[in-house]
Parts: structure tokens; sequence; C-alpha cells
């Protein structure tokens, strides 16, 4: 196959994926990993990550390194075929999905996702956690399927155990947008079986909550 053909065969995958594919979909496209090679040696295409690539003059998008990781949990899997039933697939989570909603506060130590299966990765930026998430605890923000900002609040309390910075999440979050208190509280008592009362207000975290009792649900 010629490079220019090589090149045609990705770029009919790539314009549903921000210029970027997988090796094992350029397989599926008849796309072997030799030419590949000769393609990356040329400078036609840039590599990502292990196993990820951009056509070289795709512009980069936003959260570049979020959606290599996200097409390399399901490598074969193109991205325009993960949105039919979004809590059967890979769900971005955690810190991860904070960020896509608006949130700089909280650092991004790793990439959060989840999934009702397994998944493993050797990847110490990833991290996968199996979880069975509803279609109602999922939206696409950036053209990426990710948790509600109201489950990704609760998702991070179980995770970060501290009042004063999930406090200034959840004030933040305020401020940037209309945010579902009831959602929220319908969150934190599905994750940690924990009442939290019948109102989520700026005192929220500076109540005695169990914050220990949260961070052991994750």
């Amino acid at each position: 196959m010629t490079m220019l053909s090589a090149l045609a065969r990705l770029g009919d995958l790539t314009s549903w994926q921000w210029g970027m594919f997988t090796t094992a979909q350029a397989g599926q496209a008849g796309v072997t990993h030799m030419e590949l090679s000769r393609l990356d040696t040329a400078g036609l295409i840039t590599r990502i990550k292990p196993r990820v690539y951009r056509l070289t003059g795709s512009p980069e998008p936003e959260f570049e390194d979020l959606r290599a990781a996200w097409l390399a949990a399901d490598p074969r899997t193109p991205a325009y075929d993960r949105f039919t039933h979004l809590a059967d697939g890979i769900t971005v989570a955690g810190y991860a999905a904070l960020r896509l909603h608006g949130d700089y506060y909280l650092p991004l130590p790793h990439f959060d996702f989840v999934s009702p299966r397994r998944l493993q990765t050797r990847n110490t930026a990833v991290r996968f956690r199996r979880r069975q998430l509803s279609d109602h605890e999922i939206t696409v923000v950036e053209e990426l399927p990710v948790m509600t900002l109201e489950r990704a609040i609760a998702d991070v309390l179980t995770l970060v155990g501290d009042r004063s910075i999930m406090r200034e999440v959840i004030d933040q979050a305020r401020e940037r947008g209309p945010l579902d208190d009831t959602a929220l509280r319908t969150h934190l008592d599905a994750l940690t079986g924990y009442e939290l009362g019948r109102d989520i207000d700026r005192e929220l975290l500076a109540a005695d909550l169990g914050i220990d009792h949260y961070s052991r649900a994750a």
C-alpha cells in the first residue's frame, strides 16, 4: 500500500476521533505496522502515546492525552461506536471528569476511568475502576463520555478525603453554573449508604459527614 493510500484510510477513521487513531484501529483499516512506521519516519503521523497516533497537521485537540488514554482503553472500537450505550462503555471519572467540567482547582494526578468490566493498564498515568453507572450518571463533555458534574463531585469526595478541598470544589462549581444539590445528595447516599440530610449547601463539607466513611467507599 502506498503512503497516500494508507493516509486516506486513516483519514476516514480519524475524522471522528480528533485526528487520532490506535494501532489496532489502523490494522483493522488494513494499515500494517510497517506502513505506520514508514508514515512515522516521514513525519506524516505523530506518536501521542504507545499505540496511539495523530495525523500530522491535524489540530492538537484540547485534553489530547486524556482522549488518547480513552481511545487506548478500548483500542479496537472506534469512538463513534462508543456512544450508543454509554453505561456499557468506558467513562471519564474522578479528577479527570471534574477537569472536563471546568474545575482547575484540583490537580490531575492521573486519568480516571470507570467501566462495568475489569480493565488493566501498565500506564501509571491511568487508573481504571470497575463501576456500573446508569445512563443518568453519564453525560458528554468535549465529545467524551463523562460522569455528570454531581456524580463526579461525589466520586472525588470518596477519593480525596479532605472537607476543605471539596467545599472549594463545590463552591467553584456553583460559580460556574447550576449545581443540582438533590442529585449530588442522591449520588453521595448511593455511594456511601450514609444519610446526608435534606439540604446540601455551602456548609455541606464543614459539617461532620463522616469523610473517612466516604473514603472507604472508593
